[in-house]
Order: structure tokens, then C-alpha cells, then sequence
């Protein structure tokens, strides 16, 4: 049965492999036999080497149009071979298929090993070589994916990191270490080529205040919607200690008619979203437990569990008026409540050792609220915890394989792909990488289907081509794989085991997969499925920016244009998307959300590129984006709002660093001198009170303009700006322009694609009635 409709990349021939046993059951062919050669056809090469070598079309003339154009030599091999060139030559492609051979028995043990319908991109771990060129493709090193701390670090600080308007950024950056952020941003400000500031301006416009060591603290504490796990005090208990175990769960219920609204509260507002629940079963659980309450039995402590995970996630969802009205308390006190009461219930459940997936239910509902915006390294322990929970129950293995009912199956499903979401979303805060990996499980994707599909039949059950209950929590859970195939191609790029140009592809046919699947599905009427849509287009645009922003340095023409255009165009769009999802108010009842998709750190990439590049054609997009997530005074000119973002995360940067006691890695110690040594001192080394000085404009110098080709590295056409985000790649060395297959690069980003969204006037969001409704 498939499991959805990703086209699976095409990749090098393996001579037809197959997986069978070799009685060639099951419709499949046996595999070739120790003894058996396999012969290859001698056929004719008629085009030139570089083509070939290339895999590009070749005209055949002397010299060919590609080499002509590239300066290439080209070169033909001769039309015919002696007797002992060609016996030299059938002798190799014979050596050649013994080789296929080998190759084909080894993946056969290993598909009889791990049968999983997989169709996401990606997920052969061959070793690529690097296309030619490629090779001096380098990721910027001020970005690493370890981090370390000195032992005497504060850990009475919140991990949380500092508030830039909406965004909130700690040591991570787009889910790298990036330890000398401040050092870069302070190079790139003190360069007066990026100063377009007139003499007025500059007089009118002095430098912000330093910080002071007691406004540091206050920049570390978390917002309104950072709840913590643990008890009344923020503070994360081990496993939710402290509670007494005998106290009836009489003490913490709330009357029938508030539940019922709760409820449904979650139905329309969470359980569209984050599904993790079968409605009718959950139904049927949730009237046994009240006839368990009615009669004055106290129901089972997984129950209880879930059905406070539930009533947790709904306060969560409401707005803080809502609450106000119901309760006649502050939203935060409301949600405490439930918090500790849903903790009390896991405890109570035994939950760190429970075989009951009721339990795992309610516990992986109760960090779905918890892990949005914002991440503490509580947050990320306990979903490490959940996910070893769910594998010691079995949960990696799909339920067909222990022949479970189609609902226990389609439960345990919701389940672990939940727990495979916060993996990624805890990764992406507090590192270093997912702790699932995908060669580790062999769970399907969940049905698309209804909810009462499964009590209706027919059987077996199949997924259908409409919208059902299942559709968005189904998109969301595709995009995540490849979310989690992106991690491990990350460091595969980085060792060249993989092409940029064949990650890029797959990402273009996993688009088109989800643009084939689900394009006939999503109509932008209905204010849910026009929802999904903008979360699709923000995780498939996320996914280039993931891959790109390392190798992403402005102010650079060329390849690096190519590049550069790529990033920020789906920059562009994640960032519009994301605030479309947070302001349009048919989308409001699934706002509280939206942080969990969307951290806004793309948004210092688009500031990135705004500041080389201020007169391109997508400024006024840009700038709508940039205002909305750092709040900026719209009476300020686009260059002075600029130039007070980057000052303010420039000091906010270098003081966490200080504090939080980073370690940086020995390469980048050793270049420290050339960026510019911190001047930061520890919060704590001073005197109380003490001011904490901006980085000097003295302490660095402006980074040199290497000329390579008659171009300057550092023009950016409009200015000569440098890399804001990358100084440190021209420091360090200045890599030669990559002479890859910028053709196929061409023709896979040429086509415009109909699924994404015209671009969005925030203005002007038409609004139909929401469903259901918030409480």
C-alpha cells in the first residue's frame, strides 16, 4: 500500500536490483548467481569527454557549443580501438559488472533487513562524488554545529536565548552555533562602505545605549508564551517530583458544562493542527471517564492523564480574553493549573516506565503546547525521554507488523510522527541533531482518511485522494521527513559525499511530489485548508534556506548571484507565509501555533541581503517582512532601521555569549584577532551595576577587496558592500567561483510554481468565517 505520492529520484542504475529471494518469489527476479558474467554492450561514444563526463547534450562539432562556450578542451575518443584496446576495454566493463554485482548483494541484505515503504527522496546513503568544481563550494566556518561551555557557567540563567521583536535567537541560528555573530555584525557596521547615511542622519542617529549587567538579565527572560515543565516556580523538577499521590483527582476537576467547551475547544482549535487523537475513540474515553467520576470512582491514572493532557492543550489555544471571560483569571494562571495537573497524572501514571499508550498519549500531548517558540534544554530532555519511551514500546516498528487493529495502528502512527516533529523542533533550539533517525524506524505515515473512516470500512483500509481529517497533520508530517533527510545532508555536503545540485533536486521533486498530491486538495476558501497550504509552502521554502544560507554571501556576482537569488527568494516566501498564518483572522483560532513552523531567523538572511542590496526589485516585500518581525519605528529610513537592528543584535549577541560562558571552537580563536577580539566582559567578572562597553569601532579593520576575473568580490552592484552574515569567508580564504552544471541549475529554478502563493499584501487579508470557533 503506498504511503504517499513522493516520485522517488532518480539515481545510478544498479542493474535492476531487486530484493526478492532468490526462488524469485513474490514476483520478483532472483539475483545473478556467483558464476554468472555480465556482459556489456560495446556501443560507439560519439560525444566529446567533457560532455559525457558532464552528462550534457553534446552537437558533435569541433569544438562542441558547451566547451566552446566554457573554454573547455574537448576532446574525442577515436572511432574505433585495435584488437587490444578493445579487448583491454570489454576486460574493464566485465570488472565493472563483477563490481555491480557485489554492490546489488549488499543492498539486498540490507533491504531484507529493513523493508520500509519509503518514498521520500533521499534516502540512499551512497557516497556521491563531489561534481567538478563543487569541491570549492565551502560553507561559511563562523557557523558550526557543536557547541561548547567553560564549567563555572551560570546555569541559574534561562537557556532561552534574547527577544528580537518576535524572534527569539540563543547560541543557534538557523539551527548552527554561530559563536561569533557579534564580531561579524560589528566588522560589517564599522565598514563605512556599508554607511549610506547622510551627514544629517548620522548626527541624528548616535549609537544605542550599552547594555548594563541587570538589563542583561532581563533580556533573557522568556514572554508570555514560554510555559516551562516543571512546578509552580519555572523551574524544570526531575520528572515531576513533589506531588502527592494520594490526593484524589476530585481536588483538581473542573465542572462538566467547562469541560465539554474545553473540548470541543480542542477539537477546532488543536486537534486540526497537532492531530494525536482518534475523535471517536477519545469520545468514548472521555464519557467513560466522567460515568467514572459520576459514580464516585476514581478513573484509571492513564485516563486521567489524557484527558487532562486535552484540557491542557485547549487553555493553551484560547486567547487570553477568552480566558478571562471563562474563568475570570489571567490566561497564565489558567494554564499553570492544568499544566501541574496533567503532571500529576503522568506522575501518578508511572509514565517514565509505563507500556500503556494511553500514557505516551497524553505525554507527547503534553509537550505538544510546550515546544512552540520558545525551547529550553527542559523541553528537549523530556522529548528525548518520550522518544525512548516510545521506542521501548515499539513504537518505531509499525503496527501491522504485531497485528494491531486499524485504530490502535493508526493511533500509534499519530503518535511517534509527533514525537519525530518535536525531535527536529527541540534540535533546531538546543541541538546538536535529531535523536531519530531514519534508517531506525519503519512506521508508516498515517492514513488519509476521516476519523470515522475507521469504524466504517471497507477493508482494508486505504488512504483517499480529498481533504479528510488527517490532511494537515499528513502534510506536516511529510515535510518533516524530508526535513530530517536535510539534516543528514548537511554534513554530507560538508564532506562532499553529496552534490549541492543533487540535494537541491531532491528537494524540487519532493515540491512537486507534495504539488502533485495535494495541489486538487487545498481550496483557499476554506479558512483550514488554506492554513495547511501556507504551512506546506513554509516547510518545503525552509527547506532551501536550510541547505543555501550556509554557502550565502551577499555582495557577490556571479554564481554566487545564482545562489543568493535562490536563498532569498524562498526566504521571501517562508517569511510572508508565516505572517499570513499569524495575521489573516480567518487563521486566528490556530495562530497560537504558528511558532512552532516558524522562529523568524530567516529574517536576519533577508536583512542580510536588503543591506547589499537595497534597491532590488522585492524591496518593498522585504521591508513589509523585516518591520513586521523586529517591530521596527516606521519612521526611520530603511538604512538607519537596518543599522539599529544589526547594532542591537550585535550587543544583545556578544553579552549572551559572555554569559552564557561559549566556548569557540580552536579555528576560530585563531581568526578572533582578525573580526576583532570581544570586548565583552562577564556579567559577573565587574563590579555590580557595571556597563557593558559596545564593540569599538577600532577593533577591526574593513575586510580587503580581493580582485579574481577583473570583478570585485565585494561589489555588489549598487554598493561595495561585503558579506554581512560571512565576513570571516573572505578573511579566512576567498574560495574560486564553482563551475558546476549552472544549466540544470538554471532549468530546475527556471519554471515558477503554481502552488505557491502570489505574494501577499498584508493589508488587505480577506477574512471568512472561521470553523467552529474559539471559546
Amino acid at each position: 500500500m503506498e504511503r504517499s505520492g513522493f516520485p522517488i529520484p532518480s539515481g545510478p542504475s544498479l542493474g535492476g536490483l531487486t530484493t526478492g529471494g532468490k526462488d524469485g518469489k513474490d514476483g520478483q527476479q532472483p539475483l545473478p548467481s556467483r558464476e554468472e558474467k555480465i556482459r556489456r554492450r560495446n556501443r560507439t561514444i560519439t560525444s566529446c569527454l567533457e560532455c559525457r563526463r558532464r552528462k550534457q547534450g553534446c552537437n558533435k562539432a569541433h569544438p562542441c557549443s558547451h566547451c566552446r562556450q566554457h573554454g573547455r578542451n574537448c576532446v574525442y575518443l577515436s572511432p574505433a580501438l585495435d584488437f587490444h584496446g578493445q579487448s583491454k576495454l570489454t576486460e574493464i566493463k566485465e570488472q565493472w559488472g563483477t563490481l555491480e554485482r557485489m554492490l546489488e548483494r549488499d543492498i539486498a541484505r540490507v533491504g531484507h533487513a529493513r523493508q520500509r515503504d519509503d518514498p521520500l527522496p533521499g534516502n540512499a546513503e551512497e557516497n556521491i562524488p563531489a561534481a567538478e568544481g563543487e569541491q570549492d563550494l565551502e560553507e561559511t566556518p563562523m557557523a558550526v554545529l557543536d557547541a561548547a561551555y567553560e564549567d563555572d557557567a551560570d546555569d541559574d540563567l534561562f537557556d532561552l536565548g534574547i527577544q528580537m521583536g518576535r524572534m527569539r535567537i540563543n547560541e543557534r541560528v538557523g539551527g548552527l552555533y554561530r559563536p561569533m555573530i557579534a564580531e561579524e555584525l560589528n566588522r560589517t557596521l564599522n565598514d563605512s562602505r556599508n554607511d549610506r547615511r547622510s551627514d544629517a542622519e548620522k548626527s541624528a542617529s548616535p549609537e544605542l545605549p550599552p547594555l548594563s549587567v541587570p538589563s542583561f538579565h532581563e533580556l533573557l527572560l522568556p514572554n508570555s508564551t514560554y510555559i516551562a515543565p516543571g512546578d509552580s516556580k519555572n523551574a524544570p523538577n526531575y520528572f515531576f517530583g513533589g506531588f502527592d499521590h494520594s490526593t484524589s483527582i476530585m481536588a483538581y476537576m473542573t465542572p462538566r458544562k467547562t469541560a465539554d467547551r474545553l473540548k470541543l475547544q480542542y477539537f477546532n482549535c488543536v486537534h486540526p493542527l497537532a492531530c494525536i487523537v482518534h475523535k471517536p475513540t477519545f469520545e468514548a474515553q472521555y464519557e467513560r471517564f466522567w460515568d467514572s467520576i459520576i459514580m464516585g470512582i476514581e478513573p484509571p491514572y492513564s485516563l486521567q492523564a489524557l484527558y487532562f493532557a486535552v484540557m491542557f492543550s485547549a487553555t493553551v489555544s484560547m486567547s487570553d480574553e477568552a480566558i478571562l471571560g471563562e474563568y475570570g483569571r489571567t490566561k497564565e494562571s489558567v494554564v499553570n493549573d492544568f499544566r501541574m495537573n496533567t503532571e500529576a497524572s503522568l506522575a501518578k501514571a508511572n509514565f517514565i516506565r509505563t507500556t500503556k499508550l494511553e500514557t505516551l498519549q497524553a505525554f507527547v500531548m503534553y509537550l505538544i503546547p510546550l515546544c512552540r517558540d520558545q525551547i529550553s534544554r527542559a523541553h528537549s530532555a523530556l522529548t528525548a525521554t518520550a522518544i525512548r519511551i516510545a521506542e521501548c514500546m515499539g513504537l518505531h516498528r509499525d503496527g501491522e507488523v504485531f497485528g494491531r487493529s486499524p485504530i490502535e495502528t493508526h493511533i500509534r502512527r499519530l503518535v511517534w510522527y509527533q514525537l519525530c516533529f518535536l525531535d527536529l523542533r527541540t534540535c533546531e533550539s538546543q541541538g546538536p541533531r535529531p535523536i531519530i533517525r531514519k534508517g531506525d524506524f519503519d512506521t508508516k505515515f498515517p492514513l488519509n482518511l476521516d476519523d470515522s473512516d475507521f469504524t466504517a470500512g471497507p477493508w482494508p483500509l486505504e488512504s483517499v485522494d480529498r481533504w479528510t481529517d488527517m490532511t494537515f497533520s499528513l502534510i506536516r508530517f511529510e515535510c518533516n521527513e524530508m526535513l530530517r533527510i536535510m539534516w543528514v545532508d548537511r554534513p554530507r555536503l560538508e564532506k562532499k559525499e553529496i552534490t549541492l545540485l543533487a540535494v537541491l533536486s531532491n528537494i524540487e521533486k519532493f515540491k512537486e511530489g507534495m504539488e502533485k498530491k495535494y495541489s486538487n486538495n487545498l481550496n483557499e476558501e476554506i479558512p483550514i485548508q488554506r492554513a495547511a497550504k501556507h504551512v506546506m509552502v513554509v516547510l518545503i521554502c525552509r527547506m532551501y534556506v536550510m541547505v543555501l544560507h550556509r554557502y550565502f554571501k551577499p555582495g557577490q556576482r556571479g554564481i554566487q548571484d545564482r545562489i543568493r537569488q535562490v536563498t532569498v527568494t524562498n526566504a521571501l516566501c517562508q517569511i510572508e507565509n508565516a505572517i499570513a498564518l499569524e495575521t489573516d483572522p480567518a487563521l486566528s483560532q490556530w495562530a497560537w501555533y504558528v511558532g512552532a513552523w516558524q522562529q523568524w531567523h530567516t529574517a536576519l538572511l533577508m536583512l542580510t541581503d536588503i543591506w547589499s542590496y537595497p534597491e532590488r526589485e522585492e524591496a518593498d516585500r522585504v521591508w513589509l517582512c523585516l518591520d513586521y518581525v523586529f517591530e521596527c519605528d516606521t519612521n526611520l529610513s530603511r538604512d538607519e532601521k537596518a543599522r539599529r537592528i544589526l547594532m542591537e543584535l550585535r550587543d544583545k549577541a556578544g553579552v549572551l555569549r559572555s554569559a552564557r560562558k561559549l566556548k569557540l571552537p580552536v579555528a576560530l580563536e585563531a581568526q578572533r584577532w582578525r573580526l576583532g577580539t570581544s570586548p565583552y566582559p562577564s556579567p559577573y567578572g565587574g563590579a555590580p551595576g557595571s556597563r557593558v562597553p559596545s564593540l569599538s569601532p577600532a577593533l577591526s579593520n574593513p575586510p580587503p577587496i580581493i580582485k579574481q576575473s577583473g570583478m570585485s568580490l565585494g561589489s555588489s552592484g549598487a554598493s561595495d558592500s561585503p558579506a554581512l552574515m560571512s565576513p570571516g569567508l573572505q578573511i579566512l580564504k576567498d574560495e574560486p567561483m564553482i563551475d558546476i552544471d549552472w544549466e540544470e541549475f538554471d532549468r530546475m529554478f527556471s519554471g515558477k510554481s503554481t502552488f505557491m502563493f502570489e505574494p501577499i499584501n498584508f493589508n488587505n487579508l480577506s477574512a471568512p468565517a472561521p470553523e467552529g470557533g474559539t471559546e
